[in-house]
Order: C-alpha cells, then sequence, then structure tokens
C-alpha cells in the first residue's frame, strides 16, 4: 500500500471486501482453483479486497 502512495499521488478513500463464496461469477471455477492451489501450495481465499483510492492534486 505505501508504495502505491509513493509512486502515485492517491489517497485511500475506502476498502471493499467482497465475498467470492457462491459468487455467480465464479461459479465455474471453483474445481481449478482448488487444483491449482493444492499443486501450487497457496491459501484459497473467500473473499477479496477492492481498494478505492482518490488523485491527490
Amino acid at each position: 500500500m505505501d508504495m502505491i502512495k509513493r509512486n502515485f499521488k492517491v489517497k485511500l478513500k475506502g476498502t471493499i471486501i467482497k465475498n467470492i463464496e457462491g459468487n455467480r461469477g465464479k461459479l465455474g471455477i471453483g474445481g481449478i482453483r482448488r487444483y491449482r492451489a493444492l499443486s501450487s501450495d497457496y491459501y484459497i481465499f473467500k473473499h477479496e479486497y477492492i481498494f478505492v483510492f482518490k488523485k491527490e492534486f
């Protein structure tokens, strides 16, 4: 987050936490995401973060 603030003239306005468990958009890829996570040793998150920024002048 600090890297974004240093490289771009922005201010964090808010954080949106979106629950992606049972989402219609992610419906068909549950099995492939689980397979990739197990084969690559990374964690499957049930949510995603959306950061909202405002340009500083």
